[in-house]
């Protein structure tokens, strides 16, 4: 299956932009889509929701998530794209920007997507419905807009965190969850001695694991 053209209509027919030139611009002067990446799809995670199989895909550069039902490989459906960025804002006031990563968790028999946005510095949180759809519950700044401090996000399910690289200070930000609408900032592991950029996180049972550069 490749839905490549599918999705390049949708994001050029469904979100407003003006070109200049060659280059696709959502904000005047600011060039919030590639011309050489499109729309660029970055973050990817599968969930299992009792006996279907759905594929959530973030897009960098455009902005906003495709929900895909892929439970038949050879039948794969779209079920949504979900994008509530503000365009008639700046950049900076104008919600969830630049997704990098995404995961998929589970509370209480309840599904959860997190989704780190790298522009914006954001945490954002949905819940899945049974259909694959997502409703967001929250969004949560945790850093400067456009300083890289939401990149790679993992999930424990042992302690009911979530965990963020932070680019901006070369941490990561732990982030309760245990009450999914209501994140708080848990904790830092300040990683800012130990290299120059910490980028990627793993965590299970507790125990995390940092890759830095």
């Amino acid at each position: 299956m490749n839905d490549k053209e599918a999705i390049k209509e949708l994001v050029a027919e469904g979100v407003p932009y003006e070109m200049i030139g060659d280059t696709a611009y959502f904000w005047q002067g600011v060039d919030a889509r590639s011309h050489k990446k499109g729309c660029e799809p970055e973050a990817l995670t599968l969930v299992k929701i009792d006996e279907r199989v759905f594929a959530y895909i973030g897009l960098e550069k455009q902005g906003g998530f495709f929900i895909y039902e892929i439970t038949d490989p050879h039948k794969v459906r779209m079920v949504d794209y979900q994008n509530d960025i503000d365009y008639s804002a700046l950049p900076s006031a104008s919600g969830d920007l630049a997704p990098e990563s995404m995961v998929s968790f589970q509370q209480e028999g309840k599904h959860y997507l997190a989704i780190a946005n790298e522009m914006s510095s954001s945490v954002a949180i949905y819940a899945l419905q049974s259909d694959g759809k997502a409703q967001k519950l929250v969004s949560l700044v945790i850093g400067a807009f456009d300083s890289g401090a939401a990149e790679i996000i993992a999930y424990d399910s042992f302690s009911k965190q979530l965990f963020v690289t932070n680019g901006e200070t070369r941490s990561v930000t732990i982030l309760n969850v245990s009450e999914v609408s209501s994140p708080v900032q848990s904790g830092n592991i300040d990683f800012s001695e130990h290299g120059d950029s910490v980028q990627s996180v793993a965590v299970k049972n507790g125990l995390v694991a940092i890759a830095v550069e």
